[in-house]
């Protein structure tokens, strides 16, 4: 009797701990669908990204509009940003662009990802590993 108790028990742990360990991610990710964000890996000022429900928008340091984005959301923790507008003429980005973005980790108020940029200005998809930083609410 001990031993079939212990046993259940140990199938109970084994079942719900990978369920709370995974919900945790999955929540930690929805808090970074929305805000004003950084690329702390790049020269301080040299840009942000604000994103709504529906589009991402990149600034850069002045505040200055260079690219509109239309995210699509796959899950909590993966989307893809589609290039819809343009706003500088010194960009070599191209309305259809496409980049695949994947949560990967979390430290603070930043997340780390891996994307993979489809870009008619390379010759073939580019992975990259990034970090972006909420700011407070805007």
């Amino acid at each position: 009797m001990k031993k079939l108790l212990l046993n259940l028990c140990l199938i109970s742990f084994l079942l719900i701990v990978p369920t709370v360990i995974y919900s945790q991610d999955y929540t930690k990710c929805s808090d970074f669908k929305y805000g004003k964000f950084t690329f702390p890996l790049l020269p301080e000022g040299s840009g942000y990204a604000v994103r709504d429900e529906n589009y991402q928008i990149s600034y850069i340091g002045n505040g200055e509009k260079q690219l509109v984005w239309e995210i699509e959301w796959i899950d909590e923790c993966r989307y893809n940003l589609i290039l819809k507008e343009i706003y500088s003429e010194s960009n070599h980005w191209t309305k259809g662009d496409k980049i695949e973005v994947e949560i990967n980790s979390f430290k603070n108020n930043c997340y780390g990802f891996k994307s993979m940029l489809t870009a008619k200005f390379l010759s073939e998809p580019s992975i990259i590993y990034d970090m972006m930083c909420k700011e407070n609410d805007i």
